[in-house]
């Protein structure tokens, strides 16, 4: 029942160098103390909405994804209860929102865009939600996620 459910999202500070001002999934890069990946996403998400460890629960992982410039993203997934209350760290995070798994999983709402980046045309995945435009590596993980998880 993908009703029930719904997929937390972050905008990233509008300052941060990279993705500023994207909306996309808590996380960062591997710290030399993180074990696995997993322990990554989990301290990121920590850091950056202040979810605890014993608040998540893992449920498995997606396909690595490779961003438009050549960074790798480790999608993990994990349930957390709506009990979870947030403490955003505005250095990194300017918002935090979620999205219904039923709009995810309506195929309606997935775009297809075609844009020139540096000369190259390229072609994009988009999801419209409200006044958020997800896209990019975001939303070929939110494909991925509705593929593999939801259909």
């Amino acid at each position: 029942q993908t009703g029930a459910f719904e997929v937390l999202m972050v905008r990233r500070h509008p300052d941060i160098s990279f993705a500023g001002g994207a909306y996309v999934f808590p996380g960062g890069k591997v710290d030399l103390k993180d074990k696995t990946l997993t322990d990554t996403a989990i301290r990121e998400a920590n850091e950056e909405i202040g979810i605890q460890n014993h608040e998540l629960e893992i449920m498995g992982y997606l396909d690595i994804c490779m961003t438009g410039t050549d960074y790798l993203i480790a999608p993990v997934i994990a349930l957390s209860s709506n009990k979870f209350e947030p403490v955003i760290d505005k250095r990194e995070v300017n918002s935090l929102f979620t999205i219904p798994l039923s709009f995810i999983n309506n195929v309606n709402n997935l775009e297809l865009h075609t844009k020139i980046f540096n000369g190259v045309k390229r072609n994009f995945f988009v999801y419209n939600y409200m006044n958020y435009f997800i896209w990019g590596a975001t939303a070929r993980i939110l494909k991925d996620f509705n593929e593999k998880v939801l259909t």
